[in-house]
């Protein structure tokens, strides 16, 4: 593998939502996306001067996965999903918040979580090609 390929793959810092604004923004946003136990909610950034069209956030609330272990496990395998597969994303020029929540009550097995991630990310690719 490359260095560039390498690069591509990585989810930079740049990439991840860490303002409460754009938090709150996600959470106002009334377009979701659906794939037990996956729900993908997206929203347009208002900062169009961002450095990538794409940032994200991965939840998972503590109301349904009650053990901080097994929430991070979660998020882990969300991330690496979302990092190994962004490639799905439609190359837009919009600057768009995404926001992976995961709603199961139970932990998944990665390979679960993976095609669930997959499913999402083609449909919002569907969805922006219309």
């Amino acid at each position: 593998m490359t260095k560039q390929n390498k690069s591509e793959k990585r989810l930079s810092i740049n990439e991840k939502i860490k303002l409460k604004r754009e938090i709150d923004k996600i959470f106002s946003s009334k377009i979701f996306v659906y794939h037990f136990p996956i729900k993908l909610i997206i929203a347009d950034s208002d900062n169009q001067s961002q450095q990538v069209n794409y940032k994200v956030i991965f939840i998972v609330p503590k109301r349904k996965i009650k053990k901080a272990v097994k929430r991070n496990l979660i998020r882990r395998r969300m991330k690496e999903a979302y990092r190994l597969n962004k490639s799905l994303l439609p190359n837009t020029n919009n600057k768009m918040l995404l926001a992976f929540v995961y709603i199961g009550t139970n932990a998944c097995a990665y390979s679960e979580i993976e095609q669930k991630i997959i499913l999402t990310l083609q449909k919002l690719n569907q969805n922006q090609t219309k």
